[in-house]
């Protein structure tokens, strides 16, 4: 059963691959929770994706060939950074799983991120989720319920209540400004 599911991994890297040859840099690659090597893979593969297709999308008049790849030499605690700011509307997965996604241990993966963000990955989390949503009240009309939702909150509650903690004020009255 875990070979049927490495497979269809493997078929979705190729096919990753193939929209890449097609210059369609949208097609990303279902992550598991199960934190396999090719779950990294794909993470990876996801991010050089992201970079990409934003990079083409804002220099449209650039080839294919000049497109620069990310920086792959970037430590574990950056390409986490970059991973979370990617995923904000998705649950943080367990510090072992993530620690297996950037091949790294636990104890590594938290201490060079502290070292590096002087915080911790899931506060890191937290505040770049509010700064999205206080970003989305500011410069959108979205109702507050899908930026609470967009933003990886279960509940509107819950977003108004860390929106206020973090910013010293509910989502509403910033709306309202």
């Amino acid at each position: 059963m875990q070979q049927d599911a490495t497979d269809k991994r493997i078929e979705a890297i190729f096919e990753m691959f193939d929209s890449f040859a097609k210059r369609d840099f949208s097609y990303r690659i279902p992550i598991s929770s199960r934190s396999t090597y090719a779950d990294a893979i794909a993470v990876y593969l996801n991010l050089i994706a992201d970079d990409l297709e934003t990079y083409l999308r804002y220099n449209d008049s650039v080839g294919f060939g000049l497109v620069s790849l990310p920086d792959t030499s970037k430590q574990p605690a950056e390409l986490l950074a970059e991973y979370i700011r990617l995923h904000l509307e998705e649950p943080l997965p367990t510090l072992k799983a993530l620690a297996r996604m950037f091949f790294t241990n636990e104890r590594k993966l938290k201490e060079s991120f502290k070292a590096l963000y002087h915080t911790s990955i899931y506060r890191y989390y937290n505040q770049e989720r509010l700064r999205k949503a206080q970003l989305l009240v500011l410069q959108t009309k979205l109702p507050l319920n899908e930026i609470a939702t967009s933003c990886g909150f279960n509940t509107y509650h819950n977003f108004s209540t860390a929106f206020r903690k973090y910013f010293g004020h509910a989502p509403i009255v910033l709306r309202q400004q």
